[in-house]
C-alpha cells in the first residue's frame, strides 16, 4: 500500500512523498524500520530507479521529492548540497517521532516512529546521504543505517567543464548565471552554486574515510554521466564497502534489465546486511524463512 507522505523543511517548503508500506514478505520485526530514498539532479521521486526498488524490496520506504523538484515546494538549486541535507534530515526527524498509519495489518508499528534501516541515494543524492552518514558515525548513533550508493560521484573537480560549454562559461564570467537545462529540468547556475559544489572535494578527500557505515555502490559500465572510475574510488576510501559494477547499464539504469539486475543486488545485499542490524534470537520460523 502506497500513501502520500509530507513534511515541512527549515524554509517552511512542503516536501511531498511517498510512503510504501512493508509486504507480506518483510519479517515482523523489520516492520517499523525504513528505507529512504534521496534523487539527484534534474530528478524526482518517481524515477525509474525508485519505484523498482520501492516494488522489489519488502522493507517499509519512502521516496520524496527535494524542494523545488517533483511536488515538493521551494526554490530548485543546482549547488543544493547543503540544502538537500536538511531536507533529508527534516524527513529522517519526522519519520523518528511520528507514525505513519497505514493498512499493512495489525502487527505494523501502532505507536512512535521508524529506526532508518537503509539510506538510497542515486547520483546527486548519495552526497546528502554519505552526508548523514558521517553524522550518525560522529555522534555515535547506533544502529548505524546501511547506505546505498547508487552512480554517485567522487570526482567533483571536472564536471563543470564537461557539463557546460564554454559560451555558457563565458555568460556566467559576464552576468554572474547562465539558464542550464537536462531531462526537462532548468536550474539557473550562479557563481555560488559552483562553488557550493567544491565544498564537495573536500569532502570525498578527507571526510569520507571516517564513515563507519556499511556502503553498497552499484554503478553501471557504460554511464557517460559519473565515470564508473568514481565507484572504484568510493570502493578505495570506504572501509566497510562492497562495490557492485552491472556491465552495460547507463547512468539512469533504463534498461528494465539493467534496473531489475540494481533491484536484485540491493534485495541480497540488505538481506544479507539485515542480520547484524536486527538479529533476535526470538525471531519466527516463518520469519527466518525470508533470511
Amino acid at each position: 500500500m502506497e500513501r502520500g507522505f509530507e513534511g515541512v523543511n527549515e524554509k517552511g517548503n512542503v516536501l511531498r512523498g511517498i510512503f510504501k508500506g512493508p509486504s507480506p514478505l518483510c519479517p515482523l520485526k523489520l516492520r517499523n524500520k525504513i528505507i529512504i530514498m534521496v534523487h539527484g539532479l534534474c530528478s524526482s521521486k518517481d524515477n525509474n530507479i525508485f519505484t523498482e526498488l520501492a516494488n522489489i524490496l519488502p522493507y517499509p520506504s519512502l521516496r520524496f521529492d527535494l524542494r523545488g523538484h517533483g511536488d515538493s515546494e521551494g526554490l530548485r538549486r543546482y549547488g543544493s548540497y547543503a540544502e538537500d541535507y536538511l531536507d533529508l534530515q527534516c524527513v529522517i526527524n519526522k519519520l523518528l517521532k511520528d507514525n505513519i498509519d497505514n493498512t499493512c495489518g495489525s502487527n505494523f508499528k501502532k505507536a512512535g516512529g521508524f529506526t532508518v534501516f537503509c539510506l538510497i541515494g542515486h547520483s546527486k543524492g548519495v552526497a546528502s546521504v554519505l552526508r548523514y552518514a558521517l553524522k550518525c558515525t560522529e555522534e555515535n548513533i547506533e544502529p548505524l543505517p546501511l547506505i546505498i550508493n547508487i552512480a554517485g560521484r567522487f570526482d567533483f573537480t571536472k564536471t563543470p567543464h564537461q557539463r557546460f560549454s564554454q559560451q555558457q562559461i563565458s555568460e556566467l564570467i559576464a552576468n554572474g548565471s547562465f539558464l542550464w537545462g537536462s531531462r526537462g529540468c532548468n536550474y539557473l547556475i550562479t557563481k555560488q552554486d559552483l562553488l557550493d559544489r567544491e565544498q564537495n572535494i573536500h569532502f570525498m578527500q578527507e571526510e569520507l574515510r571516517k564513515i563507519n557505515c556499511q556502503v553498497l555502490t552499484i554503478h553501471g559500465s557504460k554511464d557517460n554521466t559519473v565515470p564508473v572510475l568514481d565507484a572504484h574510488k568510493f570502493h578505495k576510501e570506504i572501509r566497510c564497502h562492497t562495490l557492485e559494477i552491472i556491465e552495460d547499464a547507463n547512468h539512469f539504469f533504463t534498461n528494465k534489465t539493467h534496473a531489475n539486475r540494481l533491484g536484485l543486488i540491493t534485495l541480497k545485499w540488505l538481506s544479507k546486511k539485515n542480520t547484524s542490524f536486527f538479529q533476535s534470537a526470538t525471531m519466527s520460523e516463518e520469519e527466518q524463512v525470508y533470511y
